[in-house]
Order: structure tokens, then sequence, then C-alpha cells
């Protein structure tokens, strides 16, 4: 709460030119703080050599949520390994002013087909429910890049139809699955004619499925603030008045 933030943005940048690894903790403490993070970040750079660099700057993306965290992917995703890419697409997206800054990173950086194409994936909850949420911020638009953006988007959605069908449902695959169907259905969508119409069948016929409307009326009456959220948005697919 204090009031005197400037000094510490310029004192953030004086330690880090000096080229020493004695402030890393430091840096990480006051890049805790979204409004520090960028110079905590470039500090981070300038102190340490690359790899320990990048290893603490990752370590402080995942501990902000906010402008923070999202300044960090931008930086960092483009030169993504396995691990970094494994949490892109399952949490590192997820930020508190809005998905749609990353989703479109998260899926082409974090190589989001790849993943759901390796043999595990069906699975792996994560993996299934982070994709549900990179779609729709994508499909949702917004500030950043979306589906529009994604050349693999339409593959990424069939694989992800796939594996999501041999499981049981859920409100939140259903809801983004939900989004899909909307989105395929607009005539100013990136996809073909037949590559729509085959999303839009595949999406209708998941949130057909009857154990969904088990959990829209749980969702409705005893669910979770998110819950409810996904279940008020499905309810009229599912013939319950909300």
């Amino acid at each position: 709460y204090s009031p005197d933030r400037e000094p510490v943005k310029f004192a953030i940048v004086m330690l880090g030119i000096s080229g020493s690894d004695r402030f890393t903790d430091l840096f990480l403490i006051l890049g805790g703080h979204e409004e520090f993070t960028k110079y905590a970040a470039v500090a981070l750079a300038n102190a340490l050599p690359p790899p320990q660099a990048r290893n603490a700057q990752v370590k402080l993306a995942k501990r902000v949520k906010g402008w923070g965290r999202i300044d960090l992917v931008e930086r960092l995703a483009s030169d993504a390994d396995d691990a970094f890419r494994h949490w892109l697409v399952r949490d590192g997206f997820k930020n508190s002013i809005m998905y749609e800054y990353l989703a479109c990173i998260a899926a082409r950086e974090g190589k989001l087909l790849e993943q759901l194409s390796r043999p595990e994936a069906g699975s792996d909850m994560a993996l299934l429910d982070g994709a549900a949420e990179i779609f729709e911020a994508l499909v949702n638009g917004g500030p950043a890049e979306d589906m529009r953006h994604y050349e693999e988007g339409a593959t990424a959605v069939q694989r992800w139809l796939d594996l999501i069908d041999a499981q049981p449902p859920t409100l939140l695959r259903a809801s983004a699955a939900r989004k899909l169907l909307d989105f395929a259905a607009r005539g100013e969508n990136p996809w073909d004619a037949e590559t729509s119409t085959e999303i839009r069948s595949r999406a209708t016929a998941y949130i057909a499925r009857p154990e969904l409307r088990g959990l829209v009326k749980r969702g409705l009456e005893t669910g979770t603030r998110l819950d409810y959220w996904h279940a008020k948005s499905l309810a009229a697919h599912v013939d319950i008045d909300a």
C-alpha cells in the first residue's frame, strides 16, 4: 500500500544492471506485485545468465495472475521448453484480466494440437479442461489474437471433440462445445463449410448427451459460481428453464 512505488521501480532497475545474482530472491519477492513484475523480469534477465534468468522468470510467472503473468508469458512463450508448454495449455493462459489475452499464444506456442495428439491425452483431464477454456476464449475474440489467427484451430477442435466424447460430460466442456457450435454457425468463421458443419454436428451431439441435463440441474441448484455460470448458459439447450 505504499504510495512511493516509483523509487522501488528505479531501485529494481539499478540492482538489475549491477549484474549480481545476490538480489534474485528480492526480485522474485517484489515481482510478485503486479506493478513491479515487468521490472523484476528485466532485472533478472540483466543480472543472471540466460538459463538461470529464464528459470527465475518462469517461477515468477507462476506466482502472478494479472498483467504480470500476461507480460511474462508473452516474453517466454516463443522459446518454451516442454515443461513450460505443458503448464501453458493447462494453467499458464489463465489470468485475472482476460483469458483472451493469452489463449492464442498458449494454443500456438504451447503446441496444443501436438499435446492433444499424444496417446495419453485422452486421460489427461487438466489438458482437456485447459483446451476447453482456451477454445472458449478464442471464439469469444477480444483485444488479442483469436481463432482466426490460430491456423491449427479446426484440427485441434476436432481432436478435442474426439477425446471428450470418450469421457463423461462436464459442464465446462459442454459450455466450450456450445461456444464452438455457435462460432461454427457464424458465416465469418475462418473454417470451410465442410469443417464448420462437422464441428457443429459433433458439438451438438455432445450437448445432447443425456447425462448433461442432470449436471445442469445440479449446477443451477448447488453448483459453484463457475458451475452455475456454465449451467445457466447450457440450460436452454437441455430444456431447463433457468
